[in-house]
């Protein structure tokens, strides 16, 4: 119990870190199932004689409470689920930059948390510019270095993408690839 409190007492020193990112609070989840499971154990413990019921008892409420009281809070709760208009835009231009520039280096001049990396489904150089993916891409022997291109910040790093400067290291050519949602193009993709 002493060792679990550890991550608590992080929460409490850095306040205002736990009540911005909502993941930091699950750290009271250690102690919160060491406390379930020992009393749990206790209770096992102190009826040798309806051991057998009060296990399927305890075993039915975890898995209620476990597996379908999330499930229907989670469909009943909207603000689990991302609803930003550009995000099937963003799926868009991921899959046609992975389906035609799959032998590339990927960089953007952000900063790159998880969302980015799994709409792209590999690594993303973070903070840098077209230059750096050349010079990356030459080193690594890719044939495309790209610049993904984002439309402004937003918060938690899920960003809006505009766009990709695509540079050919074999001919040494540059497109440019613009994300518009209001061009007549099946895809949205226009190559410039």
């Amino acid at each position: 119990m002493f060792v679990m409190i550890f991550p608590v007492l992080e929460n409490i020193i850095m306040k205002e870190h736990a009540i911005t990112y909502t993941y930091d609070r699950m750290k009271a989840i250690f102690i919160l199932s060491f406390v379930i499971c020992e009393l749990t154990d206790q209770l096992l413990s102190v009826s040798l004689h309806r051991k057998r019921f009060l296990s399927t008892a305890i075993l039915c409420i975890a898995f209620f409470s476990c597996f379908a009281g999330n499930f229907i809070h989670y469909k009943n709760n909207e603000d689990y689920i991302w609803r930003a208009d550009y995000r099937q835009d963003n799926e868009k231009l991921a899959e046609y930059i992975n389906k035609n520039y799959f032998d590339s280096i990927l960089v953007v001049n952000y900063p790159v948390r998880g969302y980015i990396n799994l709409l792209f489904e590999r690594g993303i150089y973070e903070q840098k510019k077209i230059d750096s993916a050349i010079s990356l891409a030459n080193q690594k022997g890719k044939k495309y270095a790209i610049e993904v291109e984002v439309n402004g910040e937003t918060d938690w790093n899920m960003y809006q993408l505009s766009g990709a400067t695509i540079y050919n290291t074999v001919s040494g050519e540059t497109q440019h690839i613009t994300l518009s949602p209001a061009l007549n193009s099946e895809d949205g993709i226009r190559l410039e």
